[in-house]
């Protein structure tokens, strides 16, 4: 507000007569008066900039406020209860995982190498033909 007052000031003794008379005879008043309305306008624009910038955030920061209100409202409705809400889920699981049946023998197994599993494949493929050769025979 000081920086706009001080422009006024400097304004209004510009347009009085002596100025005038200066702005004549020294080529640097001359150009001082001749650039005052920029010194004007750039007084204005470095208060009017940050004062629009401060009102339009201040309706931003406004809807913001109302829309994380709005998010804690739902993550508190979401929220489980406190006293033994994931023990008593952790002990459900549990129980589910004991009573589900299981599909029978594991097509992999990670126990054993690729290396063990494939001889021992080897070796049950030569088992099963040789059993079959013997009960053709």
């Amino acid at each position: 507000a000081f920086a706009l007052l001080a422009t006024l000031w400097f304004g209004l003794n510009l347009l009085s007569g002596k100025a005038q008379l200066l702005a004549s005879v020294h080529p640097v008043v001359n150009l001082v008066v001749k650039a005052y309305p920029l010194f004007f306008g750039y007084t204005t624009a470095f208060l009017a900039i940050p004062a629009w910038r401060f009102f339009r955030m201040r309706r931003v920061n406004q809807q913001i406020r109302v829309r994380n209100e709005w998010r804690e409202q739902q993550a508190a409705r979401l929220k489980p209860p406190v006293e033994g809400g994931l023990r008593q889920r952790l002990l459900r699981a549990a129980k589910n995982a004991l009573q589900r049946r299981s599909f029978g023998k594991a097509i992999y197994n990670s126990t054993t190498s690729t290396e063990d599993r494939d001889r021992s494949s080897a070796e049950d493929d030569l088992r099963s033909f040789d059993r079959r050769l013997r009960d053709e025979v």
